[in-house]
């Protein structure tokens, strides 16, 4: 039996649990879940990177 796991956001778009983990490991969780990155962050870190 597999139990597939779904992420919703108050845009009312959903995501599978595989595009979460796979943003979990490319550290863009907020940036998945439509926020911004809280300063000090490894995601704001790797967008300062990208950006500089």
């Amino acid at each position: 039996m597999v139990i597939r796991v779904y992420i919703a956001s108050s845009s009312g778009s959903t995501a599978d649990y595989d595009a979460f983990f796979e943003a979990r490991e490319n550290n863009a969780v907020y940036a998945f879940l439509g926020l911004t990155a809280p300063p000090g962050s490894k995601e704001a870190e790797v967008q300062a990177k990208q950006q500089a």
